[in-house]
């Protein structure tokens, strides 16, 4: 068995194909439906995320299985199934394994070293036990992949550090003010930069989430959505008096937040400073509002500073982090190579257990019950010591795939072994 991969992602495919393959939980359950009903493919998972599509199954028949694979894919493409051949990619063994263990450590993501590909590995991992194609060899590679990701993230700053617009907002307004869980935000602007700035912000926990936006419907989307509140862009300067952090993502012409919005808010409120963080080009915010007692203003320049750095941190991270994929991709093969060997290891400990019944029923026919109990218990003792080196020399996965391969069948010619006769003698997926 081994495993198989097809799949898409921000790297290799067009965005119109990454909308077409994108599936929820229905679509995962229903692809995981259809690949169960294929001999080829009994063990499956599926990552599905905003930026990728990945198909992993195990199988003993590569090409029938590949042939299922792609035509998945074609299915579910739709008037896009042009685009899947040029896009996908397909990789198989040890590389498939290596792939799932680098996207969970944060290594192939969009944005280097982020956490949320973390969830997204265990939810697949879920979804495919639920739909009961997690097989041994699947399960045991999911949950490589989770540990390798945790590894990634407690023993190197891979995920230390804002490396989006977004984020680098909210360092430098923890920054600034220290904990954020009592202070109010005021979000201007409802684009993906202050809806991920929403997430980050919600995660803070502060005493209220305020999102202003010319379109009063897509404002109230994004608070509605982090459980803040919707204001219109003629309701903030009201809204500054009792805000300590703003942040201003729009496309307005003019300025959205003046000098003097900015002096009339904190006029009465000496004591509290105000935080503005200004990602908007052109400028949202005055400039000259960095001029106001008891304000900091830091500019969109300030801010690509921030995520320069903490990019250039996490990119010095790579090769520690390849050196625990490394590391954890050695013990995985190993263990499938141990895995490899269960099925001669049952022949081999079946044709011995033959041997020694046939010979002591044949010596033990006029013995007491007694005497014959304790030949039994001898023989059979005798037995697993004579087992146990052999059993542990073919289980230890110390050497490649095809050298592993012509030991085996040594074994079976050697002992004069029964071949292995399905793949469900050891439940699903096993070799």
């Amino acid at each position: 068995m081994q495993v198989q991969l097809l799949g898409i992602n921000h790297h290799t495919a067009p965005i119109e194909l990454r909308e077409a393959l994108a599936m929820d939980g229905a679509g995962v359950r229903g692809m995981l439906r259809d690949i169960r009903t294929n001999p080829a493919t009994g063990e499956a998972a599926i990552l599905a995320t905003c930026n990728r599509t990945e198909l992993y199954v195990c199988t003993d028949e590569p090409l029938a299985a590949e042939m299922a694979m792609r035509r998945l894919f074609l299915t579910v493409a739709g008037e896009r199934a042009d685009l899947v051949t040029p896009h996908a990619y397909m990789r198989t063994g040890e590389e498939a394994c290596r792939h799932l263990l680098g996207v969970a450590a944060g290594l192939d993501s969009m944005i280097l070293g982020e956490h949320q590909i973390l969830g997204q590995v265990r939810e697949a991992q879920s979804r495919a036990r639920d739909a009961e194609t997690l097989g041994p060899l699947m399960n045991r590679l999911w949950s490589a992949a989770l540990h390798t990701g945790k590894r990634a993230r407690t023993e190197t700053d891979i995920g230390m550090g804002a490396v989006s617009v977004a984020s680098a907002a909210v360092s430098l307004a923890e920054q600034a003010l220290g904990d954020l869980r009592n202070r109010r935000v005021l979000l201007i602007g409802a684009g993906d930069t202050c809806r991920l700035a929403a997430r980050h912000f919600a995660d803070r926990r502060p005493a209220c989430l305020v999102v202003a936006n010319r379109s009063s419907d897509r404002a109230a989307a994004v608070a509605a959505a982090f459980g803040g509140e919707a204001i219109r862009l003629d309701q903030i300067p009201d809204a500054l008096g009792s805000t300590d952090v703003v942040v201003s993502a729009t496309r307005a012409p003019g300025f959205v937040v003046t000098r003097d919005m900015v002096h009339s808010a904190v006029a009465d409120r000496p004591e509290r400073p105000l935080v503005l963080v200004d990602v908007a080009v052109p400028r949202d915010i005055e400039p000259s509002v960095e001029t106001v007692p008891g304000v900091l203003l830091y500019p969109i320049d300030a801010v690509r500073t921030l995520v320069d750095r903490s990019l250039a941190h996490r990119l010095r991270e790579v090769p520690r982090v390849e050196a625990i994929i490394d590391e954890e991709c050695r013990k995985l093969m190993a263990w499938t190579r141990g895995l490899g060997a269960s099925s001669v290891v049952r022949e081999l400990a079946a044709r011995f257990e033959q041997v020694r019944a046939e010979e002591v029923r044949r010596n033990l026919r006029h013995f007491h019950p007694e005497e014959e109990a304790a030949v039994e218990r001898m023989t059979k003792a005798l037995i697993s010591r004579l087992l146990r080196a052999p059993i542990t020399h073919l289980t230890s996965g110390e050497f490649t795939a095809s050298v592993e391969s012509a030991r085996l069948e040594v074994v079976r010619e050697l002992f004069a072994l029964e071949p292995h006769s399905s793949r469900t003698e050891a439940g699903v997926g096993a070799p």
